[in-house]
Parts: C-alpha cells; structure tokens; sequence
C-alpha cells in the first residue's frame, strides 16, 4: 500500500474535480454511519436480533473502520491516493455484497467486518484532502451537507426497500452506490502535490498534547453521537411509532444536519471555534432530552432534528482544529479514525446496559459523553491559543 508515488503534474486540492470526487468517496464510507438508525432496524429485523446483538454487528463495523483509518493515517502521506480509493471501493463492494447473502448473527458481523476495512480506506483519503485545502472547516461542511443529502434519501426509502426485498433490496442499493464511485478515482490527487507541500510545517514537531486532547474530544463526542443515533429507531419503535413514520422522521431530519453543516460552511471561523462548539452542545442535550421523555411523533422529530444539527453543527469546527495541528493530514485522518471509534464503540456499550427495553439511559450516557468532550475541546481550544497553532497562509 505504501507504493511510491508517481511524478505527475499537481492537482490543486482546492478545484472541483478533486473536491468532487472526495466528496463522494467519503460519502459511500461514511454512509454505514449516517444511516445507522436504518441499517439498525434492517439488520435487526431481517435476522431478529435482539439490542446487544445488533449493537456488536455494528460495532463490528465502525469499530473495523477505524484501525483501517488508525493504520492508514501513518502512511497517507506516502501511498498513491488512486490506488488506495480503488482498494477501498472493492473491499467495501464486497462486504456490502457479502451483507445481502448474511443469513445470521456470525455471516453479518464477517461482511460488516469487511466492509468496515473499504469504508475507513475511502474516507480516509477524502479526509486527507479536505485537510489539504485552504480553508478545512468550510471544505468539511460542504462534505457533510453531501452525505447528509445522500443519507436523507436512503433512509426515506429504506422502509420501502427492507418491505419489498428486505434487507437484500437496501444493500444492492448502497452496492450500487459503491460502484459508481470507481468512475470518479481519476479525479482524485495521485497524492499531496504541490499545493499541500506549500501548506506543511515540516520542521516543526507535532504538539503532543494539543493532539491527544483533540482526540480525546472527538473519541468523547463521537461515541455520544453513536450510542444515541443508533438506537433512535429502536426507541420510536419501542414507543409504537409505525415504521414508515420512523423513517420519514429520521430522513427529515437530516434537514436539521444540513443546516448545521451549512452554517459551519457559510460562517467557518468569523466567530471563532468556542462559540459555536458550546451551542451545539446545548443544542445536542436538548435533543437527548426530548428522546428521554414521552416519544410521539412530534418529539422523536424534533430530538432527530436537534440532535443531528448539533452533531454537523460540531464536526467541521473538530475537522478543522485538528487539521491546523498537522497540515500534512496525518492527524486528521487520526482524527477520523478516533471519531468511528467513539461511533463505533458507543452502540456496543449502551446495547449492552439497555434492560427490558428501557432506553433512558441512552440520554443519560450521551449528556455525560458531550459534557466530557466540552471541557477538553475548551481546553485544547485555551492552550492552542496560548501556544499561537494556527493554520499558515496558502
């Protein structure tokens, strides 16, 4: 994987046709996660497993997603970005194939894990890139409103789907979504080039513990965000929303995503980084809340809604703190391999402390997880200032 690269003319990473490409290689990886609540049902209801189960599947995936991410982040600067999307794109294919032939607890936690490998490759070269541009947080935000787009349809449509054909008709979908992706690699940067050597700081070290609170942080947030997200759909469901209702909701709101993404996109750093981290927090609680009282269909919408522009609100704001510390990217494909941890590891550990289909403590777990992640992103945010780490001039 570490084959080296190829002289050729550099592509700026900041021009559409890389950023396209990107873009849609990070959304086919990422899509496991920002349709988990859909998957969850799919999988759950398909082969009848119960909440631990189903929790650990997904684990499984996430989880695997991000060693593929961890061990690609030490050497993203050194492989042929083509020819790692490309491995990505089929492993990923072949997992999500492997999932429509899945006839039991073991044969879905082996395709998942497969799949979960080709996810954490595609993404972690789209992260590298959007790391490269002159501007992160906006480039992340744009991302984000693109797979928030993508995971509105899918998960409006994943009721019909899993109706029809079950859970074969939902991964022949996501399968031929892989697909179309191998018709966009050659748009992508070989690697780095030019445009991202003018932005690196090679002769300074990395700060050691500016990093390690920034990955503490995006751990802390993230396994909030997955712990809830994936049992949003089993908490309407236990409430007795009908499914269709379920979907509809989860699917709209991703328009609350979208707004979040688009004003870290549209805003980016005018008002700095606290601000807007410490409303989402609030936000995100507020919507863990709702999710821990009576659920009907207003109120599962509107904790939904909440909480996913909360969550796109945060993560450009994450991205581009983390991208700042080391421009040559390693940190933040670290970042997103942290972050699938937290997402991945979250669904395992509430899956198993929920008794008798009592899902409070989901709301509990999550506040407790976002207020942790408050004070170390504030404590990053106070020394990074301290030290002057900021982003130098492309």
């Amino acid at each position: 994987m570490t084959t080296k690269t190829p002289t050729a003319p550099a592509i700026d990473l900041n021009s559409i046709r890389p950023l396209v490409a990107a873009n849609y290689l990070g959304s086919i990886g990422a899509l496991t996660i920002v349709i988990l609540p859909g998957i969850v049902g799919v999988i759950a209801d398909s082969l009848q497993l119960g909440p631990a189960q189903v929790g650990l599947v997904m684990s499984a995936d996430i989880i695997t997603m991000a060693v593929a991410m961890g061990i690609t982040a030490f050497v993203i600067h050194k492989c042929n970005w083509r020819v790692v999307a490309v491995a990505a794109l089929a492993i990923l294919l072949a997992g999500t194939l492997l999932s429509i032939q899945a006839d039991s607890y073991q044969s879905m936690v082996i395709a998942r894990l497969l799949a979960g490998i080709g996810e954490g490759m595609s993404v972690s070269v789209a992260f590298a890139i959007f790391g490269g541009t002159r501007n992160p947080d906006r480039q992340f935000g744009i991302y984000l409103v693109v797979i928030l787009s993508v995971a509105a349809s899918m998960l409006y449509f994943i009721p019909a789907l899993l109706a029809s054909g079950g859970k074969a008709y939902v991964f022949a979908v996501i399968s031929l979504l892989v697909a179309i992706n191998f018709i966009f690699i050659h748009w992508l940067p070989v690697s780095h080039g030019e445009e991202h050597r003018s932005l690196t700081r090679e002769e300074q070290s990395l700060p050691y513990v500016l990093v390690g609170l920034g990955l503490a942080t995006v751990f802390l947030y993230f396994m909030a965000q997955g712990e809830a997200w994936a049992f949003m759909e089993r908490i309407a469901a236990d409430a007795g929303l009908p499914g269709q209702t379920i979907g509809n909701s989860l699917a709209l709101s991703n328009i609350g995503g979208i707004a979040g993404a688009l004003i870290a996109a549209l805003v980016s750093i005018r008002f700095g980084r606290a601000w807007p981290i410490i409303i989402s927090a609030v936000i995100s609680i507020y919507g863990l809340v709702l999710l821990s009282g009576d659920i009907n269909t207003l109120s599962f919408g509107m904790a939904t809604m909440c909480y996913l522009f909360a969550w796109n609100l945060t993560q450009p704001y994450f991205s581009g703190i983390m991208a700042e510390l080391d421009p040559k990217g390693r940190v933040v494909v670290m970042m997103g391999a942290v972050q699938t941890a937290g997402l991945g590891l979250g669904p395992g550990v509430v899956g198993m402390m929920v008794r008798d289909n009592d899902f409070s403590v989901v709301s509990i777990l999550g506040i407790v997880l976002i207020l942790l992640s408050l004070i170390t992103v504030m404590s990053l945010l106070y020394l990074k200032q301290k030290q002057h780490i900021h982003r130098p001039p492309a």
